[in-house]
């Protein structure tokens, strides 16, 4: 970006990436890349769609989440988690604009991005004879790296939109009491049969 736009121009864009291709391509472009941005939307959407239900149902069953969620429809599916993720993500939608929710989404998908990474390698060095079916070049730099620029992505995150990072943070740490309760209740039931 920096070899074809100017710091000011990059600091004015609202769309980096638009405006580099502009520059260099001309309009019609940003309307290809537009396209191309909108099917990658709509894949990981699709992918969000099938996995996110199975993920409840899967905690469901194994007592970590509402029973209900166990229910499924003609086919299968997980009916109850599918209708009850479309109505939270109906209510998401409703609650503000496009940016304010990815800012939400990316400053927790960045920190838990960094957690697995940094538990990969907490993993790596408390069982270090597991066979390991790849092997990380450099390790253990790459993932260190990553693990800073993933920090320092949410500590940018908190610092230019704080209320927003707090949102995000606050919609996970819900999930916290809601896990506990169910580890308890799991543990009893285990422990009563």
């Amino acid at each position: 970006y920096y070899f074809v736009l100017s710091p000011s121009e990059i600091r004015d864009s609202s769309a980096v990436a638009a405006s580099a291709l502009s520059k260099v391509y001309g309009a019609p472009s940003v309307q290809f890349l537009s396209v191309l941005i909108l099917i990658s939307v709509l894949g990981a959407m699709n992918g969000m769609v099938l996995t996110g239900p199975r993920v409840y149902y899967a905690m469901a069953k194994d007592g970590l989440f509402f029973g209900r969620f166990t229910k499924t429809g003609k086919y299968g599916t997980p009916l109850f988690a599918l209708l009850t993720q479309g109505l939270w993500a109906m209510i998401l939608a409703w609650s503000g604009t496009y940016e304010q929710l990815f800012t939400y989404v990316i400053f927790m998908a960045w920190l838990f991005y960094g957690m697995t990474v940094a538990g990969v390698v907490i993993l790596r060095r408390k069982d270090p004879n597991r066979e390991r079916p790849f092997k990380v070049p450099l390790y253990p730099l790459i993932p260190i790296v990553f693990c800073i620029a993933a920090a320092a992505i949410a500590i940018d995150m908190i610092f230019a939109a704080p209320g927003r990072a707090a949102i995000g943070i606050t919609l996970i740490l819900t999930g916290v009491p809601i896990y506990v309760v169910f580890q308890r209740l799991n543990g009893f039931s285990q422990s009563k049969s």
